[in-house]
C-alpha cells in the first residue's frame, strides 16, 4: 500500500485584526467546536467557519486537539481526509476560524458509495443472519468484487466500487461501511506488513474482537486472516499499535 500523506497544519497564528465571516457559527463553548467541525467532516465541506468568544489562550491550546478528535470520532473519516488547514484572526474575545479541508472524496462520491453499498447489502444479507454470518458474506463478495490496485491509486471506497480495483485502504473502507451499516462494531487498523504501511479491519462478533484482512486474504486467495487472533498476524510480521484498539 502506498502511504497516504496526510497533513493537519496544527500551528497557527491568530492575528488581531477587525474580520467577519459570512455563515459562521458561534459558540462559547469548546465542547461544541468538536462536533460541529466532525459534522462539517461528514458533509465534506471544503471550508469551514466559526467563531468562538472566550479565552484566547485557551482557544488557541486546544484547537489542534479538538479537530483531531473531530475526525477520529469514527475511523472512516479519519481516513477520508487528506489536509487540515486551520486559521484564526481575533477581535477583542471573539476569535474567527477558518479550517481548509481537502478529502479523498466528495460528498457527491460519498452518496454514491451510500446508495451501492444500501444495494449490496439488500441483495446479500437475509434478516435472519448472525451478525458471525453477514461478516462472511460481506467478506466473500469484496473478495469476489474486488482485485488489488497495483497502480495503487484506488485508495477509497468510491474508487473501489466504481472500478473493482483496491489496495488495502480502500478494502478496509468498504468493509467498515458495509459491516457498520449491518450494526456490527468494527475498526480499521492502521499499521505495517512487512514494515511497509497497511490497513485491514478489526470486528467484534460476541464481544470478541478478531482480525479481518480482506486484502491479503484476496490476494492469497485464503482464509488466513479472516476473522483470526494477534498471534497469527504477529507471526507474518504484522505491526500495529495494540494500545490505541480494543482488546479482548
Amino acid at each position: 500500500m502506498r502511504k497516504v500523506i496526510k497533513i493537519l497544519i496544527t500551528i497557527f497564528i491568530i492575528t488581531s485584526n477587525t474580520v467577519s465571516i459570512a455563515h459562521a457559527d458561534t459558540y462559547k463553548n469548546l465542547n461544541e467546536i468538536q462536533q460541529s467541525i466532525y459534522q462539517h467532516l461528514q458533509n465534506r465541506d471544503e471550508t469551514i467557519n466559526f467563531e468562538f468568544i472566550g479565552d484566547k489562550d485557551e482557544f488557541k491550546k486546544s484547537i489542534s486537539q479538538i479537530i483531531t478528535s473531530a475526525y477520529s470520532e469514527d475511523d472512516y473519516t479519519e481516513r477520508s481526509w487528506v489536509k487540515i488547514d486551520p486559521s484564526a484572526q481575533s477581535e477583542n474575545n471573539e476569535i474567527y476560524t477558518t479550517i481548509k479541508v481537502e478529502y479523498l472524496t466528495t460528498k457527491e462520491q460519498e452518496s454514491y458509495v451510500d446508495e451501492q453499498i444500501k444495494n449490496i447489502l439488500s441483495q446479500i444479507i437475509k434478516p435472519s443472519m448472525t451478525d458471525l454470518e453477514k461478516v462472511k458474506v460481506i467478506n466473500d463478495y469484496l473478495i469476489n468484487k474486488y482485485d488489488y490496485d497495483y497502480s495503487l491509486k484506488s485508495n477509497n471506497a468510491y474508487s473501489a466500487l466504481l472500478t473493482g480495483k483496491a489496495i488495502c485502504q480502500g478494502y478496509a473502507l468498504t468493509a467498515y461501511k458495509m459491516l457498520t451499516a449491518e450494526g456490527i462494531k468494527n475498526r480499521i487498523i492502521v499499521g505495517s506488513v512487512n514494515s511497509i504501511s497497511h490497513s485491514w479491519n478489526y470486528v467484534c462478533i460476541n464481544n470478541k474482537w478478531y482480525h479481518l484482512d480482506i486484502t491479503d486474504d484476496d490476494s492469497t486467495r485464503s482464509n488466513k486472516y479472516y476473522l483470526c487472533d494477534d498471534s497469527t498476524l504477529e507471526k507474518d510480521r504484522y505491526v500495529w499499535n495494540k494500545a490505541a484498539y480494543p482488546a479482548n
